[in-house]
Parts: structure tokens; sequence; C-alpha cells
């Protein structure tokens, strides 16, 4: 057992020759796909926590109907940028439209703990200008 701190040392070759230990994530770089704002990011990183709607409006302090709205939002951009992403909109029933909604909230959700790189800072500017 380790009582006292120490220090870890490496380099980029190193790290990258052991692709897949803990260590080369922190010498591999992914630009973020997405861009989604800083109140997007917000709600998301709630989300991945487990937060119902409810919850994030509360945590947020913004309104349900703000909550569906920032979800609309945040599924038009995936649906432009990765159309493949989502499942699409075939069905018109009320109840399959609820079921879409959560699953579509489930794929996004699955993809992000995968990228987490979609919910760092970004400059927008940025983003835009490679689309």
């Amino acid at each position: 057992m380790i009582t006292r701190p120490f220090l870890l040392g490496t380099e980029r070759e190193i790290a990258l020759e052991n692709w897949g230990s803990w260590m080369s994530r922190f010498f591999v770089w992914s630009p973020p796909q997405l861009g989604f704002a800083p109140a997007e990011q917000r709600l998301l990183l709630l989300a991945l926590r487990g937060r119902t709607d409810d919850k994030l409006a509360g945590d947020l302090e913004l309104s349900p109907s703000t909550i569906k709205n920032m979800w609309r939002s945040i599924f038009e951009r995936v649906e432009r940028r990765f159309p493949s992403l989502l499942p699409s909109a075939s069905s018109t029933l009320d109840g399959a439209e609820v079921r879409r909604g959560k699953e579509k909230r489930e794929r996004l959700l699955t993809y992000l703990r995968e990228h987490p790189e979609d919910l760092r800072p970004v400059l927008r500017n940025t983003v835009e200008s490679r689309r």
C-alpha cells in the first residue's frame, strides 16, 4: 500500500505504445464535433448523472418548457451533424413520440459517455467553421 505521495512520469511515445492504458488517454486529443452551447453542456452533464427533466429544471433554475426546448435544440444539432446517431421520426403515435424522445436521449447520452470531448468548453466559431 502506498502511504506517501509520489510522482509518476512518462513520455507521449511510451504511453501511446501501450494503447488502452489509462495513461494513453492523456496524450490523445479529439476535437469536439457537436459544439454544444455552455447551457446545453450543463444540461447534458446533469442528464449524464441520471437527472429527469423536472430535476434538471430545478437544478438549472429553468422552467420545464425551457428544458424541453433545450432538448429539442440539442437533438436538432445532433441530427444535422450526425443523422445516423438518433432514431428517425417515422411513427406518429403519441406513445411512440414519447418513446422516441427517451430513445434519442439514451443514444445521445451513450455517445457522450464514449466521446466526452463533446462536453468540453469550445469556441463555437471553430466548430462551426469545420462544418
